[in-house]
């Protein structure tokens, strides 16, 4: 049988059972051992990873092979019990499962339903995996942009746009950076920089990450972060001159400049805004900068925006009182000669 068909076959007899209790869709010799690690110890619902009934079901391979364990991996997310639900998820679900429009369907109405953390943000992350272009459930996008549990939204930001670049899924996006929950907002810039470093035209793309650089909130130095891996080249010299700005600003400095400093680094990898990043670098670096790891991470980025004009700068600093800059500028002025 065909992994769709074995998928369908799955849900068509799907009837809730209790722990032990198998499913018509059910492969008995699979919950034999999802029942057998059930029964090991589950705390703060996270199975002890070292139980060897919990190991045996991670590990077991053949049973799963092309797809042969999917339909009961699905009937699993809806069982009553968290264990059985928490034992699907560890053992890993691919978004390829869901290939039919009732499949996507079931998996978007599992996931109304579930209350659980860890087990949501699967769900969030397979929901922004799935093929919803192919099965005409576009329109969807927007409902579980707006889930009401964090941990599902951020998930799906993660993946929504970094898998699939269309203009509906960069829409999303756009509803996705201004999420409440910071973490999600962290996210959606990374999927944001990821679809960008992806799509064939990363125009509009880059539009929108360049309308993000003068957010100051908690998350604005991931967001930085997410702007230079971006290959945003139209919006480097505003990213740039952005740098320079939060880098002179020493509060903001203590607290992002480590992601001032990952910014910097791939803008002037990608070869972007070199001089103004040599600038921002050079001031992470100044001893008024109390945090040693924010300046040793400056460090490394003076060379990647300007080998000759680093030089003096990690020659002085390869004195630093600080060792561990001392030993950061050493080594990359090693690398120069």
């Amino acid at each position: 049988m065909s992994r769709r068909r074995l998928v369908l076959a799955a849900f068509a007899v799907l009837s809730v059972s209790a722990v032990g209790e198998a499913a018509p869709a059910r492969d008995p010799k699979i919950m034999a051992l999802a029942n057998a690690a059930a029964k090991c110890k589950f705390e703060d619902e996270y199975f002890d990873t070292e139980c060897k009934a919990y190991v045996a079901w991670t590990d077991e391979e053949k049973l799963f092979d092309e797809g042969k364990g999917d339909p009961t991996l699905l009937s699993m997310l809806e069982d009553p019990d968290l264990k059985i639900r928490t034992l699907a998820v560890a053992k890993g679900i691919p978004a390829a499962a869901f290939s039919t429009k009732p499949l996507v369907e079931k998996l978007i109405a599992i996931g109304k339903t579930e209350k659980n953390a860890n087990i949501l943000h699967t769900l969030g992350s397979l929901s922004a995996r799935v093929d919803l272009e192919k099965h005409g459930l576009v329109g969807k996008l927007g409902e579980l942009a707006v889930h009401p549990e964090a941990a599902f939204r951020d998930s799906f930001a993660f993946h929504v746009y970094a898998d699939k670049q269309t203009p509906e899924r960069l829409a999303i996006v756009k509803v996705l950076v201004a999420d409440k929950d910071a973490k999600v907002r962290k996210s959606a810039y990374t999927t944001l920089s990821m679809g960008a470093q992806r799509a064939k035209d990363n125009t509009e793309a880059c539009k929108l990450m360049g309308a993000q650089l003068d957010k100051t909130d908690e998350t604005h130095g991931d967001m930085l972060w997410s702007a230079g891996s971006s290959k945003c080249m139209s919006m480097y010299e505003t990213l740039g001159s952005t740098l320079v700005k939060r880098s002179a600003d020493l509060a903001l400095v203590e607290k992002h400049g480590v992601t001032y400093s990952l910014a910097i680094s791939f803008m002037c990898g990608n070869g972007g805004a070199k001089a103004k990043g040599f600038v921002a670098a050079k001031m992470l670096t100044d001893t008024k900068v109390k945090n040693v790891n924010v300046r040793a991470a400056a460090v490394d980025c003076l060379a990647s925006c300007d080998p000759v004009a680093a030089k003096p700068v990690l020659t002085a600093l390869s004195k630093d009182k600080e060792k561990y800059v001392a030993e950061r500028a050493t080594k990359e002025l090693a690398k120069l000669k």
